[in-house]
């Protein structure tokens, strides 16, 4: 299950937009980003795993639990894609607590406004012209609302194609120094069926838990050291009305390690590498 094309198409068009910085129409008035509101806490997933071995099972293993991850942390980016206008960009027109920003190419223009207020801040993003081919006029594309930490909150993106359906809610919570929290995505407004979670969480160790879930569809469980070469990998299919495993890795500094898979009996095959 993937998040939706509407989401994909909107971070693109405002992504191609902000990658010219302050460039054409865009509004600058040198500001440094420190006079902006603060970064959201977004999960920072660490991709790297290393089996330490040659063995084909192992190379399989790695290349099963690099391609979670990837994908974990490219979903996690996508829902903070809209940050990086918001917290790497010179802002413009600050006034009255609100800072914002406008960037215009090709006939779209995006406008970005975030309002401090005495416990949190609003944020939000317009298109006007024509955008993706279509023309429009104040088009909220995303709206939501964050602590002043940046540690919580939650933003809504909106249907280019019908301006009052909610396509895509997204929640965070985390803490202070972003070493854990935990995303969720659902299918429409914040009361709408959930898409999917994200969970993390840094060990004292330096090392990472992440928790992946497609709910009724699919889940994994990923735990690591820092260096990324000892772990375990476990992912779950749902059979109404549990989780039943599906698949575990285990890898060990020294090279070794071994890949169960279980068949719907829940009858175990593996396979180890030394």
């Amino acid at each position: 299950m993937k998040l939706s094309k509407r989401l994909l198409l909107i971070l693109g068009l405002t992504l191609g937009l902000t990658a010219m910085g302050c460039s054409e129409d865009g509004s600058d008035d040198g500001m440094s980003p420190e006079d902006g509101p603060p970064d959201i806490l977004a999960p920072d997933i660490n991709t790297t795993v290393n089996f330490n071995s040659n063995d084909t099972n192992a190379q399989a293993a790695q290349s099963q639990v690099s391609s979670s991850l990837l994908s974990a942390n490219a979903q996690a980016q996508s829902s903070s894609a809209f940050l990086s206008p918001l917290s790497n960009s010179a802002w413009g027109n600050q006034s009255s607590g609100c800072y914002s920003q406008v960037n215009t190419s090709q006939g779209c223009t995006i406008r970005y406004e975030v309002c401090e207020t005495a416990s949190l801040y609003t944020w939000g993003a317009t298109w006007n012209g024509t955008c993706g081919g279509q023309t429009y006029t104040n088009f909220t594309v995303f709206s939501g609302q964050s602590n002043l930490d940046g540690t919580q909150g939650s933003w809504s993106f909106y249907n280019p194609l019908d301006t009052d359906e909610i396509t895509v809610s997204v929640s965070w919570t985390s803490n202070l120094a972003g070493t854990m929290g935990s995303w969720t995505y659902y299918a429409g407004d914040l009361t709408a069926d959930i898409i999917a979670t994200l969970t993390w969480e840094e060990t004292g160790d330096g090392g990472s838990s992440i928790v992946w879930e497609f709910p009724e569809v699919i889940r994994w469980e990923f735990s690591a050291n820092a260096a990324g070469n000892q772990g375990t990998w476990t992912s779950y299919r749902w059979e109404d009305p549990a989780w039943i495993i599906a698949s575990e890795i285990l890898w060990n500094a020294d090279g070794t390690g071994s890949w169960t898979t279980y068949d719907n009996e829940g009858v175990p095959t593996t396979q180890t590498w030394n």
